[in-house]
């Protein structure tokens, strides 16, 4: 399984922490600086913002876990 994607609007990067989550297509995120972070002038794929910012903030996520149970 690839980690980039090509759409019409772009690259896409999938988010591991996102998929790890449950977020299922809501995983890809777009490979710009508005989603994911900057290291050393470069952008960084190792987590999305989003899932930086849960570290940061010592929380697991914005879905409570039990809800990846649901369906």
């Amino acid at each position: 399984m690839s980690l980039f994607r090509s759409t019409p609007y772009g690259e896409e990067r999938l988010c591991r922490g996102c998929v790890n989550r449950g977020y299922g297509e809501d995983a890809w995120q777009p490979a710009t600086s508005e989603f994911w972070p900057m290291s050393n002038g470069r952008l960084w794929f190792g987590r999305c913002r989003a899932c930086e910012s849960d570290r940061k903030a010592g929380t697991h996520s914005v879905v409570p876990s039990d809800m990846r149970m649901a369906a």
